[in-house]
């Protein structure tokens, strides 16, 4: 956005500048402006805090000599640290003004258009950075077993009746399963069963044509919004009957479904997703309702998602701005609109035969999210890759083991979220756990550091946490980690490290067993490390797990197990 310009800055500017200068920004310096202005300018604006970076459009005057200016631009870019681009506007009087500035490391262009578009490409370049060393905030996102199979059910009995788009009622209850609210219909089958529906709900009710062959409802007439009375429910079941079949005859209509209508004010939003040949399943997120083919506002994600990728997916759309209250939109609890996306994620992992789906209109108020109308429609035949682009959370990793002292800890893969957990961990190194796991002292653990051990490629590398719950306080005791190079696809390096705390508890012997576990598992061949040779404990422990151990660089040993035996 176009930077407010400070009150020190404007104060700076009106020392010198005309009367008649702009006195906002974009600056407007006048155009009897020279060389000397434009340097003042550049260096104020450069000041200030509140300005990232710095368009300066150079129109080719009589008073400002343009080699001169780009001189000058120069010498102020060798001591600025902030981003500055330049327009010459022009030809030949500006052609070498342009040269020399973009030999000097400094983009000008020829239109401020070019310039504006490059700044973006820089913005976005440093936000998707960002977004790579931002640590989410964990969301206690869970579904349980007994529900995924029922899902899993719904979904064979689906298939076996050679039905690929599942019923309103079985796509909420799908929804309804991964913690989104729905309102949840009733089927009538008879204009008398309508009304006595209607009247338990309580008016205005909505309507839908029930029928395993129509999908998109509004589209053949198929839906009724603010009933208010039985009489306007027993003529609306005639008139949308009547409406369906002349639209769509074809189609099997079983009868209607009745819910109650949602009338508190919020913001309409879409959420759905749609298998692409090339990257699989996708997430799109936007403003729903009537509003999603007139706005066309929408953002892509690919799963798994987590707190940050659905904080960045929800500002890059229209909605985003509704989302956070405007006008007669009160704000909504966005924590709650977060929480929805990362399960309608998890449902989209867990469930890879889904082809298609859509929750529209999903509608967002001040306390809650509900689901107004869900449509699932199924793979028919198995998917013959991967569903999707980007692993997800390894799951099936997880498992309870007991320490010699009857401590129950749970071994699991690491993720985003644990950076927080894995430096208290790493404050609790002795200096000597430390130079055995990094083979060198390191004091301090930067951000960028702490993401890289954290936030991980799980195709490429697995790093197994032990995690321990004391009195309601989760700690993470250690780590070992598998990390397959590149070109190595049949081996990977692996390491290990236990807080010194709970040295001597077996908690070392069951990393070793469950990192072979692991790699046989992901069909490697070998895994290999290195061990400084003062590292005792860990070279007993090799040999009593049957590692092959040979010498290696000056003070280092190189340890080997084969998995294939």
């Amino acid at each position: 956005k176009i930077a407010q310009l400070s009150d020190e800055t404007l104060k700076k500017l009106n020392e010198f500048l005309p009367p008649h200068w702009s006195k906002a920004n974009p600056i407007d310096i006048i155009g009897d402006a020279d060389e000397e202005k434009y340097r003042k300018t550049i260096e104020i604006c450069l000041d200030d805090k509140n300005i990232d970076g710095l368009l300066i459009i150079c129109v080719p005057q009589v008073v400002a000599d343009p080699k001169v200016l780009a001189d000058k631009i120069i010498d102020i870019s060798k001591k600025a640290v902030k981003p500055i681009l330049v327009a010459f506007p022009g030809e030949e009087s500006v052609y070498h003004a342009r040269q020399i500035l973009n030999r000097n490391n400094i983009p000008a262009y020829s239109t401020p258009e070019e310039a504006v578009e490059s700044y973006m490409y820089l913005y976005h370049y440093s936000r998707n950075l960002e977004l790579l060393f931002e640590t989410p905030e964990e969301l206690n996102i869970k579904t349980s077993t007994i529900y995924q199979e029922k899902l899993k059910n719904t979904i064979k009995k689906a298939l076996k009746e050679k039905r690929e788009i599942l019923t309103e009622s079985e796509a909420k209850e799908f929804v309804e399963m991964y913690g989104i609210k729905t309102t949840k219909p009733e089927i009538a089958k008879s204009e008398n069963e309508a009304v006595k529906i209607a009247d338990k709900f309580g008016y205005p009710v909505v309507m839908k044509i029930y029928s395993p062959q129509i999908t998109h409802k509004s589209d053949v007439g198929g839906v009724a919004i603010n009933l208010q009375c039985k009489e306007t429910v027993k003529q609306e079941y005639k008139d949308m009957i009547k409406r369906v079949k002349g639209k769509k005859p074809e189609a099997k209509i079983i009868g209607v479904t009745i819910q109650k209508m949602i009338e508190s004010k919020g913001v309409e939003l879409i959420v759905g997703s749609k298998k692409d040949p090339v990257f699989g399943s996708a997430i799109l997120f936007g403003m729903g309702g009537i509003y999603t083919e007139l706005f066309k506002d929408k953002a892509i994600g690919f799963p798994p998602l987590n707190q940050v990728l659905v904080q960045r997916i929800i500002e890059k759309t229209k909605a985003y701005k509704l989302l956070r209250g405007f006008r007669d939109f009160p704000p909504v609890n966005m924590h709650r609109v977060e929480e929805t996306l990362i399960s309608f994620s998890q449902m989209i992992i867990d469930n890879p035969e889904i082809k298609e789906i859509d929750i529209n209109p999903l509608i967002a108020t001040r306390d809650e999210l509900i689901a107004v109308d869900a449509r699932i429609i199924l793979d028919s035949k198995p998917w013959e890759k991967p569903h999707l682009i980007i692993s997800a959370y390894p799951s099936k990793y997880i498992k309870k083991v007991k320490l010699k002292d009857g401590a129950e800890v749970v071994l699991r893969p690491i993720k985003p979220e644990d950076e927080h957990m894995w430096q208290e961990m790493f404050n609790s190194f002795s200096e000597e756990t430390v130079r055995f796991r990094f083979f060198r002292i390191i004091k301090e653990t930067p951000h960028e550091m702490r993401t890289r051990y954290c936030n991980i490629d799980y195709d490429r590398e697995i790093g197994i946490v032990a995690e321990i719950n004391e009195k309601g306080k989760r700690r993470l005791l250690g780590v070992t980690r598998i990390i397959i190079n590149p070109g190595e696809s049949d081996k990977a390096e692996f390491a290990l490290v236990v807080s010194d705390k709970w040295h001597r508890l077996g908690l070392g012997s069951e990393f070793i067993d469950y990192t072979i576990e692991v790699a046989r598992d992901k069909n490697l061949k070998k895994i290999y490390g290195i061990v400084l040779k003062d590292n005792t404990p860990m070279i007993s422990l090799c040999k009593e797990k049957n590692f092959k151990i040979t010498s290696g660089d000056p003070g280092e040993y190189n340890i080997e197990y084969d998995l294939k035996k």
